[in-house]
């Protein structure tokens, strides 16, 4: 089952609800290192980030500045393009969500998911996205790949195929610093300048 360094190592995880997380029984270092890391993962829901996306939707290609805030229940999410031109805000939590575009105005869902698909006619799992960022599986059966340190190294999940790239130390812990990420409708590459970790959730 073990393949040479550098290859990785090939998982089936199942998601059993929000906070649970069972890779198969495998006695590997991989194995090893990554449950506690879930664990961890799982405890620290506060989180803040900022960088840039290249976005490509349909056959449309471009460049967002992002700054997103999460603490487990709401998040927040601002993006912009170059000069702050383009700039939009979206927040909210599971139960609502609200798209603020400035002078263009607002738009409410009940989530994120709604809203994008009523506003932008895309289908995109903000729930999991949410999750995927850290290095982590979202709520739904994927498959996932390790490398050698128990780090998420490729994740396929409701559709999307999830790469990461690098990672960085940040507060003592490796958290993604680029991320590939494509899916049905878009695709896009996630470059993380910088992660913000309340002091608890530091390791």
């Amino acid at each position: 089952m073990k393949r040479r360094a550098g290859h990785g190592l090939v998982l089936s995880a199942l998601l059993l609800g929000a906070c649970t997380t069972t890779p198969p029984p495998l006695t590997t270092t991989a194995l090893q290192d990554w449950q506690p890391r879930m664990a961890w993962l799982q405890g620290c829901p506060h989180w803040q980030l900022s960088g840039k996306m290249g976005l490509r939707l349909r056959q449309q290609a471009g460049s967002l500045y992002i700054d997103w805030r999460d603490d487990g229940r709401h998040w927040d999410l601002q993006a912009s393009g170059p000069l702050g031109e383009g700039a939009v805000h979206l927040y909210g939590d599971s139960h609502h969500a609200i798209l603020d575009r400035g002078a263009a105005g607002q738009q409410e869902a009940d989530s994120a998911e709604d809203l994008l698909a009523q506003q932008m006619q895309l289908h995109a799992p903000i729930s999991s996205l949410r999750l995927w960022l850290l290095g982590r599986p979202g709520h739904t059966p994927a498959q996932v790949r390790l490398d050698a340190t128990g780090r998420l190294r490729e994740l396929q999940e409701q559709g999307y195929d999830i790469q990461y790239l690098q990672f960085s130390e940040q507060g003592g812990a490796q958290l993604p610093s680029r991320i590939h990420i494509h899916g049905p409708q878009l695709e896009m590459l996630l470059v993380i300048h910088h992660w913000t970790l309340p002091a608890s959730c530091r390791a």
